[in-house]
């Protein structure tokens, strides 16, 4: 910052801070002589006003200037001799941590499996904004800079930051802005690498669940078939196995009536809301069966093991789940009848959201469901994206956002369920849960297409 201290400046004097339009040497061949004596159609030529004062008391100019020469003329309007005192001093100027997004000169580009962006920034221009945008299907861009001293900050078309622990950025489809600032200014070169993130479909829409080969049921109390598989890998008779751990029956699993889905009824018990049932992306390991105490609340402990490993929920990265839900019906009016549970591959950070019958809500580290909430209509069949990013989540209904918020760490001593989980989701790397897990709901809900983008 350059600031330009005029003591005594008359009235009718100016002050004008030229800029050489061609190089110095130029400039001073074409401007040769006293300032006074050019013509102001020469001056326009070959000068351009930076800024300009009038006499009175202590006229001050500041500007921030880039580097390069400068002319200052003082010029009287009137004939009469003046005396003044001219004092340049200059400062740095320290650029802030984060230049605030401007998009009006935005510069439009195409994305290309590798792009090279290049530039120069300036005091008077900070930093440089690219736009560009992505088609329907999820795609995943990785930012680097050449020289390791650019800031590169990747925003939504509204403004909104998107933020990653890594250089690596997962985006649907929309309209996105790329800001490149240094805190030198200078040269910049910034990589723009594009990939198509792999895909799991989880489920396809057609036949059941449960024969999705991706998913598999879950449901507390034990359904018979897994009774008989707890009490053969514990090598003791089924009637051992504590009476809580046994449900009556099997949650109602049916094809939904328009061939599209499936429709989960998770009442297990006639009038009463004990238990889960959903699916998950594990299977019980038979292998991993032991009793932990049996007084004065039984309690069962089950491993589990992935059925697809090489899925993996890396948030650095970043990843999406794709789905289709309603909640048809459910007893209890507040709690969620419908819940998507994903932990990431670290099996410590991730995010439980609850579908109750008057919106989504996410629950709290101590699972209380008193976290960002919105109000939406979950009864009819909507289509969700989840991404994970970071340390945040953000959750998509038919392609408009509704609600955002931080990843959790859950601490899982807090769930409250008769019988006791046999397993600790919460601590399960890579574990993705869709159903009803909690003791009041007992719902009946439809879920369609599952598509898994990491």
């Amino acid at each position: 910052m350059v600031s330009i201290d005029v003591n005594k400046l008359p009235q009718n004097a100016d002050l004008t801070l030229y800029k050489p339009t061609k190089t110095l040497g130029q400039a001073r061949r074409n401007l040769n002589g006293d300032m006074g004596d050019i013509r102001p159609r020469k001056v326009a030529r070959f000068l351009d006003v930076v800024g300009r004062v009038g006499g009175g008391q202590r006229p001050e100019l500041m500007e921030a200037l880039e580097p390069g020469p400068y002319f200052i003329q003082v010029e009287s309007r009137s004939r009469r001799e003046a005396r003044y005192r001219i004092r340049v001093s200059s400062e740095d100027v320290i650029l802030p941590d984060a230049v605030p997004l401007d998009t009006s000169q935005a510069i439009a580009i195409e994305l290309e499996n590798n792009l090279s962006l290049e530039g120069e920034l300036s005091v008077l221009n900070p930093a440089e904004v690219y736009q560009f945008d992505v088609a329907a299907d999820p795609t995943r861009i990785t930012a680097t800079s050449a020289s390791g001293e650019s800031i590169i900050r990747l925003f939504q078309a509204d403004g909104q930051e998107i933020t990653t622990t890594s250089s690596a950025y997962l985006l649907g489809e929309g309209t996105f802005f790329v800001q490149v600032s240094r805190p030198v200014l200078g040269d910049y070169q910034v990589f723009l690498t594009r990939n198509v993130p792999q895909v799991a479909r989880l489920y396809s829409g057609v036949g059941s669940v449960s024969q999705s080969g991706t998913l598999a049921p879950i449901q507390l109390p034990l359904t018979e078939a897994s009774v008989l598989a707890v009490a053969d890998a514990l090598e003791i008779p089924p009637e051992s196995i504590p009476p809580n751990f046994i449900a009556p029956r099997p949650a109602r699993e049916s094809i939904a009536a328009d061939g599209s889905g499936t429709v989960l009824n998770t009442e297990l018990f006639e009038g009463e809301g004990t238990g889960w049932a959903g699916y998950e992306t594990h299977l019980f390991d038979p292998n991993s069966v032991e009793i932990l105490s049996l007084l004065p609340v039984p309690v069962i402990q089950i491993g589990l093991v992935p059925i697809n490993p090489e899925m993996i929920l890396d948030r650095a990265n970043g990843y999406r789940v794709e789905f289709e839900v309603s909640v048809d019906s459910q007893l209890s009016s507040g709690a969620p009848g419908f819940t998507l549970i994903t932990i990431g591959s670290d099996g410590q950070t991730g995010i439980e959201l609850g579908w109750t019958p008057s919106g989504i809500v996410a629950m709290n580290p101590d699972l209380s469901p008193t976290g960002e909430q919105v109000s939406f209509n979950t009864t009819t069949s909507a289509s969700y994206a989840l991404t994970v990013q970071g340390e945040a989540y953000s959750l998509e209904a038919n392609g408009q956002e509704i609600l955002v918020g931080t990843l959790r760490d859950y601490d899982s001593s807090t769930v409250v369920a008769n019988p006791v989980i046999p397993y600790d989701p919460y601590s399960t790397p890579n574990f993705l849960f869709f159903g009803d897990n909690n003791d009041f709901a007992n719902s009946t809900f439809t879920v369609e297409q599952v598509d898994l983008f990491y």
